[in-house]
C-alpha cells in the first residue's frame, strides 16, 4: 500500500518572505516613538498600582481568573530580567537591580503599529483607538457581574496601555513581514542586552506580540458602538462587540517553506479580547499564538 498515511493533505507551500526587506530592509536595531494610550499612559500611574499581594491582605478578593492576572502581572516581573546574552548572566547584584528599575513594567498591553496614513483613515484613528479603549474596559469590568471584586477589574483597568507606533515613512503600506520586523528592530532597541545577537527577544506578551491597525481595522473599530451599559447589560454587549477585527502578530513565527498548518504568523482577536489575549500568550514563550489560533481554527465557529 502506498501513499499518504490517513487522510492528511500534503503540507502547503508557505509565501516568500516579503521581497521589499531584501531591496529595503529594515535596521536591526531601531528604537521608533511611541505615544501612550490608556489609563497607564499618566506620568505618575505607577504610583497608583496596588500589587495582588496588598490587595489580597486589604480587601481578601476571590482568587479568580482576572485576580490571576494581577498575580501574574506582579510575579513575571523578574522574568523581564532573564539576561540575553551569555555575558549577563555575570551581572553584580547592583547592575541587576539597575536594570530590574529601568525594565520594570507592572502595566498590560501592546505595542500598535499603525500601516494606514489615508487622510480618511487617519481622521478617524482617534475614534479608532477610543474605541478600542472602551472596549477593553467592558471587558474588564464585565467579570464583576461574574462576581468578581470592583477593587481588582479598576487595578486591571488602570494598568493598561498601549504604545502607539506611527511612522508614515517607514510604515505605509508596510506588510505584516515589514511591521514584524519592525517591531523586533524596536524591542531590541529597547533593551540592548538583547541587541544584536541571534537570540530570543525579552520574556513578555509586550515584547513578543504586537497589534497592526491598517485601513480595515481602523475603519472597523471606528465604527463599533460601544453603549454605556448598566452591570446587568454587560455580559450581553461583551458579545455584541466579540468581533475578531484586530490582527495580532507573532515576533517569534519563523516562516517555514511549507505546513501542514495555516497559521501564517497572526491571528484575529476582538478588542474585548485583548486581557485574555495578553493572559493566554503569557510569559510561556513561542508557539502561543499559534496554539491559540489552531484551537480557535478547530472550533466549530471558525473564526
Amino acid at each position: 500500500m502506498t501513499g499518504r498515511a490517513g487522510n492528511n493533505p500534503p503540507p502547503r507551500s508557505v509565501s516568500p518572505l516579503d521581497p521589499s526587506l531584501q531591496s529595503n530592509p529594515v535596521p536591526r536595531i531601531q528604537d521608533l516613538p511611541t505615544r501612550l494610550v490608556g489609563p497607564t499612559a499618566a506620568p505618575d500611574a505607577e504610583s497608583t498600582f496596588t500589587t495582588a499581594r496588598e490587595l489580597r491582605l486589604a480587601h481578601q478578593p476571590p482568587h479568580d481568573d482576572i485576580f490571576q492576572f494581577i498575580l501574574d502581572l506582579d510575579k513575571h516581573q523578574e522574568d523581564l530580567c532573564v539576561p540575553g546574552r551569555p555575558e549577563d548572566y555575570n551581572r553584580t547584584d547592583e547592575e541587576e537591580l539597575a536594570l530590574a528599575d529601568a525594565i520594570r513594567d507592572q502595566s498590560w498591553g501592546f505595542y500598535v503599529f499603525v500601516t494606514d496614513y489615508d487622510p480618511n483613515s487617519q481622521s478617524r484613528l482617534p475614534g479608532a483607538l477610543d474605541k478600542l479603549t472602551q472596549c477593553v474596559q467592558l471587558s474588564i469590568q464585565q467579570y464583576t457581574s461574574q462576581g468578581t471584586s470592583l477593587l481588582v477589574t479598576d487595578e486591571v483597568w488602570k494598568r493598561f496601555r498601549l504604545d502607539v507606533v506611527e511612522d508614515p515613512d517607514r510604515l505605509s503600506g508596510a506588510s505584516l513581514d515589514r511591521v514584524r520586523s519592525i517591531f523586533i528592530a524596536l524591542v531590541r532597541a529597547r533593551r540592548p542586552d538583547f541587541g544584536d545577537r541571534d537570540i530570543p527577544l525579552p520574556k513578555g506578551p509586550r515584547n513578543r506580540l504586537c497589534l497592526v491597525l491598517d485601513a480595515e481595522t481602523i475603519h472597523s473599530l471606528a465604527d463599533l458602538s460601544v453603549p454605556e451599559t448598566s452591570s446587568e447589560e454587560l455580559v450581553e454587549v461583551y458579545q455584541s462587540l466579540d468581533r475578531p477585527i484586530l490582527k495580532a502578530l507573532d515576533a517569534e513565527w519563523g516562516r517555514p517553506q511549507d505546513s501542514d498548518s495555516p497559521y501564517r504568523g497572526w491571528y484575529s482577536t476582538s478588542p474585548v479580547e485583548l486581557h485574555y489575549l495578553f493572559q493566554r500568550v503569557g510569559w510561556k514563550g513561542i508557539h502561543q499564538l499559534e496554539l491559540l489560533f489552531e484551537m480557535e481554527s478547530s472550533r466549530p465557529h471558525l473564526r
